[in-house]
């Protein structure tokens, strides 16, 4: 498929014509150029030109799909593959009690850091609440990886820590007192939590971590107790197609979640 500028659409429509043979490009302004690539037939385009005009198109919406849904298509498949390469559950979380190795394939990660994050389906467990202990450094985003809060010094926790409530787009219910209320927008949500070690006790910033629970709000009068999963080097893989499987990972925007299709 040969792909012309979409500028030719507008020339072409303007009526400009071709002159036989492309000038070569260097000889040319960038109209003259875009011009002499549209073949005109009594004012009109001719089927082969119409039909690389019209491929053009959807090559250029491809693309534009694509950058705008890979924060998205990022966390879909992030999710995907926390549940499927550790089992991860609501109460079932992955902590890297080692900063990352190749072992883990995942878009941003480092090797200096300690972390603990995951998913906050909203759609499958209603208000959700994470309880996130001093001294801990991290944030609650929602789906498109738009920052909801801050947990930590910058937040409104001032680093002491604190329960962080997380409510489903639209929530009408009541809201009960003692938490920091997170309003998301999408049912889906990503939270991340890094250890900060204290003189060099790298053990102890991953205790600290582990002492972090998630659970619902139905169940905050008895919390079910988190089970935190060393996943320092298990073989994993977060990362988001680059084929056109990445298409079939965009959703709709209201599931937030391409397993919530099925």
């Amino acid at each position: 498929m040969k792909h012309l500028p979409l500028l030719a659409c507008a020339l072409l429509l303007a009526g400009c014509a071709s002159s036989g043979a492309p000038a070569p490009a260097s000889s040319l302004t960038a109209s003259e150029y875009l011009a002499s690539r549209v073949a005109v037939e009594h004012g009109q385009p001719d089927v082969e030109t119409l039909d690389e005009l019209y491929d053009e198109l959807d090559f250029q919406r491809a693309v534009q799909a694509y950058i705008w849904a890979t924060r998205f298509v990022s966390l879909s498949s992030l999710y995907e593959g926390l549940e499927r390469d550790y089992g991860t559950t609501l109460t079932r979380q992955v902590v890297f009690e080692q900063s990352v190795t190749p072992d883990l394939r995942v878009f941003t990660g480092n090797n200096t850091t300690l972390y603990a994050f995951g998913q906050l389906d909203l759609k499958k467990h209603g208000p959700l609440v994470l309880e996130a202990p001093p001294g801990t450094l991290g944030g609650i985003d929602s789906h498109w990886q738009h920052p909801l809060m801050d947990i930590g010094p910058f937040g409104p926790d001032k680093g002491k820590g604190g329960k962080f409530l997380v409510l489903p787009p639209g929530y009408k219910g009541d809201v009960p007192e003692g938490y920091f209320v997170v309003r998301s927008d999408t049912l889906q949500n990503f939270y991340l939590l890094r250890g900060v070690p204290k003189n060099g006790d790298v053990q102890g910033a991953v205790d600290n971590i582990k002492r972090a629970r998630l659970y619902p709000l139905s169940a905050a009068a008895s919390p079910p107790k988190t089970e935190w999963i060393n996943a320092s080097g298990v073989t994993a893989n977060l990362t988001f197609p680059t084929d056109y499987e990445y298409f079939e990972c965009i959703p709709s925007a209201e599931l937030g979640y391409k397993r919530a299709l099925s």
